[in-house]
């Protein structure tokens, strides 16, 4: 297996056909593969194509990602390449064979913007739509706005220093006996440089069985539930470039089983990412799954006078697996919290503001507050008009 991109990893699926899906997210390959000429696939990919199109076909080992670097000089505009072919109804899964059509200009980031922000100028809304949007808000009935991965499988935006008090130290996993009593070695991991024993097993799941430094004297006990966190990269502000914290990214859950005076072993219960030695533990808090009326944000043309609510705007500033571009179902994190009067449950617009000069700001989707820290939050996406961007606004005034 060969990893090609921080966006992408390449897979062997059906029949040695090679497929391309989201690095790090357990996404289920399509099972209705069929056979297109002389390859396999699971799209439809058209026969014909408008005269002059410049065509490219998938080879093994692509990925969107790559196109979009050799084609368009910028491996982020890959989704500009996956919507000019529709036919490819998962980006998380290309076929070497099909033909990809290929955009011959590319547009940047701020061109696309700005056509959105064109776009979005339309006429005042009528005292109905107003009226109708009110009535809705208040008529809608309350649903779960995520699920328990969206919360326990995410994070937060803490102090760059947080300490936790336990350590995941080891795992029991040896590769045959003569190694247990081996030198300890050292070995450098996606975690750092670990001291471990030449059998130790990494990328651990759900059910392995792992050591947890504290113990007795650090308070544990058996049945006590623990998250694991790693220690992720400093936020800094899109705009300003001001450090906003750490992004502490959560792992999975493990439950004590039992308990020695400075160790204890404990169980993998529930797994989000790879888990092994080097992830920090604190105690598991329980967050329930808020609920909410989605589909409540304003109409298009009714947009908020932003000068009169600075006290009220958020920023996207990070995301899951580093993602830079959104739709809907994922998950984001915005730079104010529960100091700033958020709550979980609550669902605020998402606009764009300053593509252009002297422009109205664009309503660009819909997200739903599912966690909260002081001054911090985690978000799902709810609805997308557009594309989101990290630098995007939510007007969080209620």
């Amino acid at each position: 297996m060969k990893r090609e991109s921080t966006l992408f990893k390449v897979a062997v699926g059906v029949g040695g056909v090679l497929i391309i899906s989201a690095a790090l997210q357990s996404a289920t390959p399509p099972k209705n593969l069929k056979k297109v000429n002389d390859h396999w696939s699971a799209w439809d990919p058209p026969k014909e194509f408008p005269e002059g199109s410049k065509i490219y076909t998938i080879k093994p080992g692509d990925t969107l990602w790559d196109i979009a670097k050799r084609f368009l000089g910028d491996p982020y505009l890959w989704p500009q390449i996956w919507e000019k072919n529709k036919y490819i109804k998962d980006s998380h899964w290309i076929y070497p064979g099909d033909p990809l059509l290929i955009e011959l200009e590319a547009k940047t980031v701020e061109e696309i913007k700005e056509e959105t922000q064109e776009e979005a100028i339309e006429t005042a809304p009528t005292e109905e739509e107003i009226e109708k949007y009110h009535l809705a808000k208040k008529m809608k009935p309350p649903v779960p706005l995520g699920s328990n991965d969206d919360i326990y499988c995410t994070g937060y935006i803490g102090n760059p220093d947080e300490e936790f008090p336990y350590k995941l130290i080891g795992s029991e996993y040896i590769t045959s006996p003569s190694t247990m009593y081996s030198k300890v070695v050292y070995q450098s991991t996606r975690y750092g440089i670990e001291q471990i024993s030449r059998g130790e097993r990494y990328a651990l799941s759900q059910g392995d069985i792992v050591y947890i430094s504290g113990g007795k004297e650090a308070g544990l006990y058996p049945g006590m539930e623990l998250t694991l966190v790693r220690k992720a990269h400093i936020v800094n502000h899109p705009s300003t470039g001001d450090e906003i914290g750490r992004l502490y990214e959560y792992h999975g859950r493990v439950r004590i089983l039992s308990v020695q005076e400075k160790t204890a072993i404990a169980e993998i219960v529930y797994s989000c990412r790879p888990i092994g030695p080097g992830l920090f533990a604190k105690e598991f808090e329980e967050e329930p799954i808020p609920a909410g009326r989605p589909g409540t944000s304003p109409p298009p043309t009714l947009l908020p006078e932003l000068e009169q609510l600075e006290d009220k705007i958020a920023t996207i500033v990070a995301s899951n697996y580093n993602n830079v571009s959104f739709g809907e179902s994922q998950v984001v994190y915005l730079d104010k919290g529960s100091t700033e009067g958020i709550e979980a449950g609550d669902i605020f617009p998402v606009y764009r503001i300053k593509a252009k000069k002297d422009l109205p700001p664009v309503l660009v989707g819909e997200i739903a507050i599912l966690t909260t820290k002081e001054h911090s939050a985690v978000a799902k996406i709810l609805s997308s008009r557009y594309t989101i961007y990290i630098g995007d606004i939510v007007v969080t005034a209620k």
